[in-house]
């Protein structure tokens, strides 16, 4: 199984490379890639469920703790247009959204994570007074996700 955040991927044959020249996995493996013609690739690695979770909790708890509504930029690859627009916007932005020299993941393969930031109602998993001892001061955030 795939785990590390990969990004863009190089056909070498019938493997995909990553930025270093590592074997990521052979074409054959459609679960660890897919392809999208962005900023000059093809191929990129895909997140796992567990990677797209953790970046959706992280980014709702930053929402949270900073007052962001949870909206992705639209077109969010692109800059933008004035300083003005960028300082209107509320929401959340990425590295393209500023600077044409920073790269991103490309946005269809956010879905994933824009899909499980979608919050449901907290759940206690555990009852024992202890566990909320031992975790006080700690965000929890079980049973907000899909």
């Amino acid at each position: 199984m795939k785990y590390p955040i990969i990004g863009p991927l190089k056909l070498s044959g019938n493997n995909l490379l990553d930025a270093y020249g590592n074997v990521y996995c052979t074409k054959a493996e459609t679960q660890y890639y897919k392809e999208c013609n962005y900023r000059g690739y093809k191929y990129y690695a895909t997140m796992t469920d567990v990677q797209e979770k953790a970046v959706a909790q992280l980014l709702i708890y930053l929402c949270k703790q900073h007052n962001i509504p949870k909206v992705f930029k639209p077109n969010a690859d692109q800059i933008f247009s004035s300083n003005k627009e960028a300082q209107d916007f509320k929401g959340i932005i990425l590295h393209t959204s500023v600077r044409k020299d920073k790269f991103d993941w490309p946005l269809e393969m956010l879905k994933g994570v824009q899909d499980k930031m979608v919050e449901k109602p907290y759940t206690q998993v555990c009852k024992d007074p202890a566990f909320d001892l031992k975790f006080n001061g700690i965000p929890d955030f079980t049973g907000i996700f899909k």
